[in-house]
């Protein structure tokens, strides 16, 4: 399976991608509608620049096989049967177009991290302590399936 990043050479694509969503695009499943998909991504962000906490719940052990078969070999996630935990979506702070600002600073804000200190960590409650090298996957198959779900 081919990976889906985000750095520099890719983000462009995403960006274009969520301007393209409007607070009116249907979801073709799950149940979050479009602003508090954007929430839920910043959600994410924020856990990569330990913005907010979330309690570590991995096991050392595991850490290695959760990400290489979620973010290097099965990046087309099933559509609505895996779902987050309920603090991963948070109310919007913000009108949608708030939101969607801040997604699109928080990606902005990932890429030049990810440039200056790839080795840097934010913590991922499934993966532990994550450098930000394995965020570039992470953060690049999360906004992929969340951007298919709007059918972008």
């Amino acid at each position: 399976m081919a990976r889906i990043l985000l750095n520099r050479s890719t983000k462009d694509g995403y960006i274009a991608r969520i301007r393209h969503l409007r607070e009116d695009t249907p979801r073709k499943w799950g149940s979050l509608d479009a602003t508090r998909m954007l929430r839920h991504l910043r959600f994410v962000f924020q856990l990569t620049f330990d913005e907010t906490k979330e309690k570590d719940a991995s096991w050392p052990i595991l850490r290695d096989v959760i990400y290489f078969v979620f973010f290097e070999w099965f990046t087309n996630w099933p559509k609505g049967k895996i779902k987050a935990p309920v603090s991963f979506t948070p109310e919007a702070e913000g009108s949608f177009e708030t939101e969607r600002e801040l997604v699109l600073s928080c990606i902005e804000r990932f890429v030049d991290a990810l440039e200056a200190s790839p080795r840097k960590t934010g913590m991922t409650p499934l993966l532990g302590p994550t450098p930000y090298h394995r965020w570039e996957k992470i953060h690049g198959a999360h906004l992929n399936h969340h951007l298919k779900q709007f059918g972008l």
